[in-house]
């Protein structure tokens, strides 16, 4: 099966991610890290779930850090990281 990650976002996609997330689930997520030259570098960092909300999910990472995640985002993900999975794009 070929996935087009393009496609439209259903309800139903979004529904089935509300169901899967749950407080407390580890997450990885891209953040910015600065640097002193004033540029900046993403990097992965890994936070805990802290609530969930209709637009999505709010992450803990470290020293109490805390970054957001639409639900539309994590579908976005989980489409990708299935494509990468099934070798399609």
């Amino acid at each position: 099966m070929k996935l087009d990650l393009r496609a439209v976002i259903t309800k139903k996609e979004i529904n089935e991610m509300k169901r899967k997330v749950h407080i407390g689930d580890q997450m990885k997520v891209s953040t910015l890290k600065a640097s002193s030259g004033g540029g900046a570098t993403a990097v992965q960092r890994r936070g805990k779930v802290v609530g969930k909300y209709p637009f999505g999910v709010v992450i803990e990472l470290k020293h109490n850090v805390r970054d957001s995640l639409t639900w539309v985002d994590l579908v976005q993900r989980e489409r990708k990281l299935y494509a990468v999975q099934n070798g399609g794009t």
